[in-house]
C-alpha cells in the first residue's frame, strides 16, 4: 500500500503539468490573411495615387487646348476692325404709315462705330410703300440705341432725319424734310436674330409741314465676326467670367 500512493500521486502531477502543452498544441495555426490584406491596401493606395497624378497631368493639357472664354461685354472699340462684319446688322420691317395708309417694306442697315458688341448704331434705311393716294419713298439717316443688347429682350430708342418723297398720280412729286423718333421693343429669337416692333412719330417743319406716324414689325440679323470667334484683345479673355 505504501508503494502505490506515490505512484498515483506522481501520475496526477504529471497530467496537470502536461495540460497547458496539450492545449497549445490543439490550437489552430495562425492565418496569414492579415499580411495579404495589408498588401492589398498598399496596392490600392498606389493605384489611386497613380490615377490622381494622371488626372493632374491631363488637366493642364486640356486647359491649354481649350480656347479662352470671351466676355463680349468687355470687348473694346479698338479690338474689332472698322470693316469687321460683327459691327453690322441688317433688318427688314413691314411699315404702315398711319396718316396716308401706305403699307410696304423698310429695309435698313445698322453699323456700330464704337464697340462692336454694344447697342449704339448708326442707321441707314429706305422704304417702298404704295398707298391709295400716293407712292411713298422715305430715305432715312439716324441713330438707334439698343439698351441691354446682351439680354433676351432689349429696348430700342432712336432719332434721325428722313427725306420723304411722295409720288402722286397725274401730279408732280412732292418732297419734304422730316425729323423722326423711334420707340421699340425687340426679343431675341435666335443666337443673332431679333423680332421687334416699333412706333415712329415725327414732324416736318419746313416745306409741306405736318406730322407723321408709322408702326413697324420686322426682323433684325446681327452678323458674326472677330467678336464671335474670340479674335480680340487678351484683356477680354482674361476678364471673362468662369
Amino acid at each position: 500500500m505504501r508503494s502505490e500512493r506515490p505512484t498515483v500521486l506522481g501520475a496526477v502531477l504529471g497530467a496537470l503539468a502536461a495540460a497547458p502543452t496539450l492545449a497549445r498544441a490543439a490550437e489552430p495555426p495562425a492565418s496569414p490573411a492579415p499580411v495579404e490584406r495589408a498588401d492589398a491596401v498598399e496596392g490600392g493606395a498606389d493605384s489611386a495615387a497613380a490615377a490622381s497624378s494622371a488626372s493632374a497631368t491631363s488637366a493642364p493639357a486640356a486647359a491649354a487646348t481649350e480656347p479662352p472664354k470671351i466676355d463680349r461685354r468687355r470687348i473694346r472699340w479698338y479690338d474689332v476692325p472698322a470693316g469687321d462684319p460683327s459691327r453690322v446688322s441688317i433688318a427688314a420691317h413691314i411699315q404702315v404709315d398711319l396718316l396716308g395708309l401706305a403699307i410696304g417694306v423698310r429695309p435698313e442697315v445698322l453699323y456700330r462705330p464704337f464697340r462692336a458688341t454694344r447697342g449704339a448704331n448708326l442707321r441707314f434705311g429706305f422704304g417702298l410703300l404704295p398707298g391709295p393716294e400716293y407712292f411713298f419713298l422715305p430715305i432715312a439717316l439716324g441713330w438707334r440705341q439698343h439698351f441691354v443688347p446682351h439680354h433676351r429682350v432689349t429696348l430700342e430708342l432712336g432719332a434721325g432725319y428722313e427725306q420723304q418723297f411722295f409720288f402722286v398720280r397725274d401730279a408732280p412729286a412732292v418732297t419734304r424734310g422730316f425729323f423722326y423718333a423711334e420707340l421699340g421693343l425687340a426679343v431675341r429669337v435666335a443666337s443673332r436674330g431679333w423680332l421687334g416692333v416699333q412706333v415712329a412719330p415725327g414732324w416736318a417743319p419746313f416745306s409741306h409741314p405736318g406730322p407723321g406716324i408709322a408702326t413697324r414689325l420686322g426682323f433684325r440679323w446681327d452678323f458674326g465676326g472677330r467678336a464671335d470667334h474670340g479674335r480680340v484683345g487678351r484683356h477680354a479673355a482674361r476678364r471673362a467670367p468662369a
